[in-house]
């Protein structure tokens, strides 16, 4: 009767856990049948919503997704710190060299806003183009128009496009894509340390795959017939099921210390194990 209940509890969990499941790819399901027909009688511009499934249904898609919202805050203050770099390029550009360079062939710096939007529009893509055949030969009136001054205006103009490629169009990408591309070797290391625990650490004692086989223990036989954490989970749903009064000692025992942390601390056998203590005994004695 005892195993008869537990399996029975164990049915009930294993159906409320696919009714959830249900419950939610339905909610998706209905979600992408609004899209479409709003498609149908409304727009064909909402068929392209339903595209975002292709995330659901590509596991490297939804790591992706993942990846990036790991780090979305990392990456917005990137990218404001990006529009703050650009501001101070579209405010030189105004101020020193107006008419003297355009980015990707466009140009349009009448006024510090319609400046600061061509650096914004073109700016992470591309560098400044300085107008003529030549090397870069800038013009900044307030030097005046002596030989020196016309030198130091070349070396600042040709400095201004130096840190103007490293520090936009080099660095800030590179921050970008190395907090998503370090995001994926941590989720990938997480993943894998994860796969090792479930496959090499027993779930209630913590003991090793390999304690376990230095003793000549069967490690799969002890995390299935030994410590079976299904087990331990249905001798609790039977005691929350079960009327107290009806406890036996053991059983009122087990339910009191389950009531407190330190108590369940007690009760499960963190880093022992019957069948390795005994072996190691049997070892001992021979």
């Amino acid at each position: 009767l005892f195993h008869l209940l537990l399996y029975l509890m164990n049915f009930v969990i294993y159906v409320i856990k696919c009714f959830i499941a249900i419950m939610v790819d339905a909610y998706w399901c209905l979600l992408l049948l609004g899209f479409t027909l709003l498609g149908y009688f409304v727009s064909v511009y909402f068929y392209a919503l339903c595209l975002i499934d292709i995330i659901n249904i590509f596991e490297l898609l939804n790591f992706l997704v993942i990846a990036i919202s790991r780090n979305i805050i990392r990456i917005g203050f990137t990218v404001l710190m990006a529009l703050i770099l650009l501001y101070f390029y579209a405010i030189a550009d105004h101020k020193f060299f107006p008419d003297q360079y355009d980015l990707n062939g466009h140009n349009g710096c009448s006024n510090i806003v319609s400046c600061f939007k061509l650096h914004i529009d073109y700016g992470l893509n591309s560098s400044p183009n300085w107008i003529g055949n030549s090397f870069i030969s800038t013009s900044i009136t307030y030097f005046g128009g002596s030989q020196y001054a016309i030198l130091g205006s070349r070396v600042i103009g040709t400095l201004y496009t130096l840190s103007f490629i490293i520090i936009i169009n080099l660095v800030l990408p590179a921050i970008i894509s190395g907090l998503i591309i370090d995001t994926f070797s941590t989720m990938r290391q997480e993943s894998e340390d994860v796969n090792t625990d479930i496959t090499t650490i027993c779930f209630i004692c913590s003991l090793s795959k390999d304690d376990f086989e230095k003793e000549g223990i069967n490690f799969s036989h002890h995390v299935r017939e030994e410590h079976n954490m299904w087990k331990y989970l249905w001798f609790k749903l039977y005691l929350e099921f079960k009327d107290p009064l009806n406890y036996s000692k053991s059983e009122y025992y087990v339910s009191d210390l389950l009531k407190t942390s330190e108590g369940f601390l007690r009760l499960v056998p963190i880093k022992r194990s019957a069948s390795l203590e005994r072996a190691i005994q049997n070892k001992s004695k021979t």
